[in-house]
């Protein structure tokens, strides 16, 4: 069918990869179709899976896609397929296939945004395992101290007194208080002043968030290259794709090196805001034409040293919670055993 072809063609053209290089259109990336079809990231799920299975585009579309009429009509209309199917909900995920689809065919676009959806969410909840425990037990510690004072105390107080046991299940509630507001504030600050690079250079002064944002910077990375691109075209995407503000001025800054002459490998070295062994890493895999190889085993290496310091954290955080419930349990002991106690001095 002649209509078929043509819309075939048009879709077809759109996936060829650009001869004369990935970026002279990568100032257009945040355009967008004026109206929107009603598009899902399931409905995009089954059309990536699709894609590469001897169906033609219509057939894909309309396998996929509930709008699919609406879909076709605007391809007719000369749209681009990735903003008709990004246009709709502006997510980290339809960014991410808009940004790609600019420099590569839109099955690899969709292909790297999953990857990349899938590589950050799967390092967030490895993360998360770690901390869940001892997070739980700080805050249900936090919670009793807070009921211990608020319910328990007065009530004994009304039989006996006792001044030292006041104080210390005080001490225990400003202690705890004051570790959830500065534990608050550090957040809060942390991300008021990571869109500056003097904010950016105070937080480096914690080594683990330095090797916590070269670890997510690496995922990034790692996830572009593998795409066939050339290294500086992948850092100038990493400009836009992260969703850490952080990561993008690390790029930027990187980017900004390269187009001086400078080495990527030696660019590395030379920036404070990566950790020391990325650039290593780099240099390695560079000469070895295996740069995909060695950011794995980099960031096996970063995620192992990361959980290491989240267990040396947790360790020290149920020590104190079990102690605080401990001393917690036994100031009750005391409180009940002080009316028998009166009661033997007669």
């Amino acid at each position: 069918m002649p209509w078929n072809k043509a819309l075939t063609r048009q879709a077809s053209k759109r996936w060829k990869k650009k001869s004369d290089g990935p970026w002279r259109k990568i100032g257009s990336v945040t355009r967008r179709p004026s109206t929107t079809c009603k598009v899902s990231k399931k409905e995009m799920e089954r059309f990536r899976l699709l894609l590469n299975n001897g169906l033609d585009i219509q057939t894909m579309i309309e396998l996929s896609f509930q709008d699919a009429p609406e879909i076709l009509s605007r391809l007719e209309q000369g749209q681009e397929l990735a903003d008709i199917l990004t246009g709709s909900m502006e997510t980290r995920y339809n960014q991410s296939v808009r940004i790609l689809s600019r420099c590569m065919p839109l099955e690899k676009a969709l292909d790297s945004a999953e990857r990349i959806e899938k590589a950050t969410h799967d390092s967030f909840m490895n993360f998360f395992r770690e901390i869940a425990y001892p997070l739980f037990i700080f805050v249900f510690c936090y919670g009793f101290i807070l009921f211990f004072s608020s319910t328990i105390l007065p009530t004994m107080s009304m039989y006996t007194e006792n001044t030292n046991a006041e104080l210390f299940v005080g001490f225990l509630k400003l202690f705890y208080t004051l570790i959830c507001v500065g534990v608050l504030s550090f957040a809060g600050i942390a991300k008021m002043i990571s869109s500056s690079r003097a904010g950016i250079r105070w937080l480096h002064r914690f080594s683990w968030l330095r090797l916590y944002d070269t670890y997510q910077f690496s995922i990034y990375f790692h996830v572009l290259c593998e795409t066939g691109l050339a290294t500086t075209d992948c850092v100038e995407l990493l400009t836009q794709l992260s969703r850490s503000k952080r990561i993008q001025i690390y790029a930027a800054d990187l980017l900004s090196s390269i187009r001086h002459g400078v080495p990527m490998e030696r660019a590395l070295n030379d920036a404070s805001q990566f950790d020391a062994d990325f650039g290593r890493f780099i240099s390695i895999g560079i000469h070895s034409s295996e740069i995909s190889k060695l950011l794995s085993l980099y960031e096996q290496r970063a995620e192992h040293l990361l959980k290491q310091k989240i267990k040396h954290a947790a360790v020290g955080v149920q020590i104190l919670s079990y102690l605080s419930v401990a001393l917690l349990v036994f100031v009750f002991y005391q409180i009940m055993l002080m009316p028998l106690n009166m009661l033997s001095t007669f």
